[in-house]
């Protein structure tokens, strides 16, 4: 396990190989888990949370800015029509806010690009017909109500909007889900930037909880004449290497000068609070408000969910005691906490179909083993696991010669801006690995050439063992045919498989020495059908128990029917893991749609080869602000069409 520390679900599986053999881990992986290990969604579901760093004050001298951000989505091109997904609070006052509303955006998929674009603008209020003081007492969730209707489209466009444009800016979820702590920034067009955080959600039907709080004889934070006007904020504990992260998650209303507050009820969404642990570190923070926006903290305490719930709920204690400076400063009460779960997690398991019951187990597995809850393909990546590329090149003659139009490998003059078949699917498929590949230093070979009068199965492409970058293996694919090779037959995959294995076995031990994990990706190109599917399909097997999955890709318009049987491995008969996946290039009529089908069944896999393994994601790593490089601002173009 990784840095040696072995977790209490690691332990289980790794315990039950070593005392029980195999046989019980591929019970309890395959059937005792059940919804526990369950395949990963077509999709998925993300909890976004963002903050803001030295925004630019568009308020006047007199006066400081109420910053809100506003979360649309274009889906897998950034010029598409932009969907509103959500929007924060207004923060008053605030040129560096941390706004408490999580956004949840559905629709990412590993392997095809999936943008998203924030706005950030300065609230109004009396361009609204409100006041500010007024507006600060209440909840402040989602006043703005940006929805992207063609009314506000129009007003957008010709700065009719009531509330001033700070900035916006673009982002890529792969690159997010890629970068470290997966957090990235962008400066804002007017000044300032933006931080954007994703954490994968855990459920989308986890419920919510009805809270209402009310404070008893608060100590008075103001030092004149008065009394203190407080409000409460909740934070959920991130815990990391690094130490303990706590991110807001709801703000209050604003009692004004009253020590004896009752704080409006709220209805809290789980997965928006704890992400469905109730077990989950909560903080409450009461604050003194102040215009300026300098809060004066008035006490605080930690708990979490399951202990609000019961103090309203149970014959005990029903309050929790506020400390500042080690000393009691008032209690806060919990008038109310009812948790509202959704239907069908309320049946009782003993009501569920019997068509989810597991197998009995197997003579003599303990039914008391503790089994971990399957990892999804996104924990792994937030872990810090890094995909590795490798590319495998079929210089066979059943090519063509290449110095034909309308052969796979002919190059088109630069001039004409085209490209093969090759080189479309090196680039579709490079860009999107680039992203969780931190050195992008990638192995090419190629295979079916006759060097010396004799045919080479696996050889290196280019001088260097790796090449860098997506345009590293273009170069390096080119610069074969400046050599003496000739294309020859057969067509054989068995040698760079193995190789690759070598490979992938060499990246991950240098991964765990480092305390990451590595898993790798093989893209085989070819232009025919492998001379030996059997001995292909044993080197497979043997593969699997590698970190690799195996992509072929058919380039050309051969009869590609031989090696759909690739694809086609049961693990139960045959053993090892299914790791292969076969497409051919000609059914797709896009990068999108080619990347998609290509890189589908890789998050599973990754996921069998660790699971099975007893290895579960390292802690997802957060980094500071400070860490974080903050990239130049997008053009000026993309904020005036922010809203379409």
């Amino acid at each position: 396990p990784i840095r040696n520390e072995c977790t209490t679900a690691q332990r289980a599986l790794v315990t039950c190989n070593a005392q029980y053999g195999s046989r019980v881990v591929s019970y309890l992986v395959g059937t005792r888990g059940f919804c526990a290990l369950k395949k990963m969604p077509p999709t998925s579901r993300l909890q976004l949370s963002l903050s803001a760093r030295d925004l630019k004050n568009l308020s006047g001298f007199m006066n400081k800015s109420d910053p809100f951000a506003v979360v649309t989505v274009r889906g897998d091109n950034p010029d598409n029509v932009p969907i509103v997904a959500g929007e924060t609070e207004v923060v008053y006052n605030n040129l560096s806010p941390s706004w408490a509303s999580v956004v949840i955006i559905d629709g990412y998929k590993f392997g095809v690009p999936f943008y998203i674009e924030t706005g950030v603008f300065d609230f109004d209020a009396q361009k609204v017909g409100q006041k500010e003081r007024d507006l600060a007492k209440k909840s402040s969730v989602a006043m703005a109500n940006i929805t992207g209707t063609e009314e506000q489209r129009d007003l957008y466009k010709t700065g009719r909007l009531p509330h001033k444009v700070m900035g916006t800016a673009l982002f890529e979820v792969g690159e997010l889900m890629a970068a470290r702590g997966n957090v990235m920034s962008k400066s804002l067009q007017t000044g300032g930037a933006i931080y954007v955080h994703l954490e994968k959600s855990r459920d989308d039907q986890m419920g919510s909880m009805t809270l209402q709080f009310e404070g008893v004889n608060l100590s008075n934070t103001q030092r004149k004449i008065g009394k203190a006007s407080p409000f409460f904020e909740m934070y959920r504990k991130v815990d990391l290497p690094t130490g303990a992260v706590w991110n807001s998650i709801y703000r209050s209303n604003v009692m004004r000068s009253n020590l004896n507050p009752k704080w409006d009820e709220v209805s809290l969404s789980l997965e928006a609070a704890c992400n469905g642990d109730l077990d989950r570190a909560i903080k409450v923070v009461v604050w003194d408000h102040r215009r300026s926006g300098k809060h004066k903290n008035m006490g605080e305490f930690e708990t979490n969910m399951e202990r609000i719930h019961d103090a309203a709920n149970t014959s005990g204690v029903n309050f929790f005691t506020l400390r500042r400076h080690d000393r009691d400063v008032g209690n806060i009460t919990v008038l109310k906490a009812d948790l509202i779960r959704p239907v069908d997690k309320e049946q009782p398991i003993e009501e569920k179909s019997s068509a989810n019951a597991m197998p009995s187990a197997p003579s003599g597995i303990p039914e008391s083993i503790c089994v971990p809850e399957r990892p999804e393909f996104l924990d792994y990546l937030s872990g810090g696991c890094q995909i590795s590329l490798a590319v495998a090149i079929d210089f066979t003659a059943s090519n063509g010669d290449p110095r034909i139009p309308g052969t796979p490998h002919y190059f088109h003059p630069k001039s004409s801006k085209e490209f093969n078949d090759y080189e479309k699917a090196i680039f579709a498929v490079g860009q999107v690995l680039a992203q969780f590949d931190s050195d992008q230093r990638y192995p090419v070979w190629g295979f079916g050439a006759k060097w010396g009068n004799h045919v080479r199965h696996c050889f290196q492409c280019g001088k260097q063992v790796e090449v860098h970058g997506v345009k590293g293996i273009i170069d390096c694919y080119r610069g074969v045919f400046k050599t003496p090779l000739t294309m020859s037959y057969p067509t054989v995959f068995t040698e760079v498989i193995r190789t690759a294995s070598m490979y992938a076995r060499h990246q991950m031990e240098q991964a765990r020495a480092e305390g990451q994990l590595s898993y790798t990706i093989l893209l085989i190109l070819t232009a025919g059908n492998d001379e030996d599917i059997q001995e292909t399909k044993r080197a497979l097997i043997e593969a699997s128990s590698s970190p690799l999955s195996v992509v072929i890709v058919g380039i050309g318009d051969a009869d590609f029917s031989a090696m759909e049987s690739l694809d086609e491995h049961d693990p139960q008969k045959e053993g090892g893991r299914d790791i292969t996946k076969f497409v051919e290039f000609n059914e797709y009529n896009s990068y999108n749609a080619l990347t998609a089908a290509v890189l589908d069944e890789i998050p599973d896999q990754l996921v069998d080869f660790y699971y099975e393994k007893g290895i579960l994601p390292p802690k997802a790593f957060k980094m500071n602000n400070d860490e974080v490089e903050v990239q130049p601002a997008d053009d000026d173009e993309r904020t005036v069409n922010f809203l379409g």
